[in-house]
């Protein structure tokens, strides 16, 4: 009997969130998050609101959480192809059902990692911090940023998650993505480090090749921890969301090919 696609993503399951590197990642993340640099050199994240705005500026923690969001299973290609364990895998059932069960679960390791380490951050940050400095009730009038509705109608704990779900989605975006560059580089280090690199490099890219209005909009850096802090672009939620999926497709596509190809 052939594996159906639920057996392919269940055993993917397993092997991604059962073992030690899941609770390993999310302990990392949600302890990382405390070290931010704009918190120690500054009075500026003195609240919770404020914290979150400005999380994703530091120039360190955003390569921490890339790194540790892909430790779980974006090297899972490199484990299977170095016992052969790819080729069993498709025996058992197909090459499409094996690629869109290990594309799922890559992108729901990465994405549950950070969100649960963001999570377990902010309530600890809370106990320490109130929700929302007065002082702060100024700049979220007069600025522009993602999902600043939501403050102004004190929605504090929705707009906490949004921010989380976000930056989970970039996540479990780029874990997916290192997962295809894994079928090109063998070398696990490389695949765990890809996501910074991959951001770094799209985000010059984009900026040099369009102008200074849409540059800025189709970098994944900037549609993320840039819009965050401050929307400078006016871009849209809406907006980010849809290129995490065109990166999704166009990350399925690249994996379907060379599959394809190397068998």
């Amino acid at each position: 009997m052939k594996t159906s696609l639920w057996n392919y993503i269940r055993i993917d399951l397993k092997r991604a969130f059962l073992g030690w590197r899941f609770p390993i990642s999310v302990g990392v993340i949600a302890i990382v998050l405390w070290f931010d640099i704009n918190a120690v050199h500054s009075q500026v994240n003195t609240d919770v609101i404020t914290h979150t705005r400005y999380i994703l500026s530091d120039a360190v923690l955003p390569t921490v959480i890339w790194v540790f969001a892909t430790l779980p299973y974006a090297d899972s290609f490199c484990i299977d192809m170095e016992y052969k364990y790819d080729f069993l895998m498709v025996l058992r059932g197909n090459r499409f059902r094996y690629l869109f069960a290990r594309v799922i679960v890559t992108f729901l390791s990465a994405f549950s990692a950070v969100l649960l380490g963001y999570i377990l951050h902010m309530l600890s940050y809370r106990v320490f911090h109130p929700f929302l400095d007065l002082r702060e009730l100024e700049s979220i009038t007069d600025q522009t940023f993602f999902y600043a509705d939501r403050l102004l109608r004190g929605e504090y704990l929705t707009y906490i998650f949004l921010v989380g779900l976000q930056v989970a989605m970039l996540a479990g975006t780029l874990a997916v993505t290192a997962l295809t560059i894994s079928l090109f580089l063998r070398n696990q280090m490389l695949v765990y480090v890809f996501p910074v690199i991959f951001l770094q490099l799209e985000d010059v890219l984009v900026q040099r090749m369009f102008d200074m209005y849409t540059g800025p909009k189709l970098s994944y850096n900037i549609m993320t921890a840039g819009v965050i802090a401050f929307n400078s672009v006016h871009a849209s939620w809406q907006w980010a969301y849809i290129q995490f999926l065109l990166l999704l497709i166009i990350d399925i596509a690249i994996i379907a090919w060379k599959m394809e190809r190397r068998n």
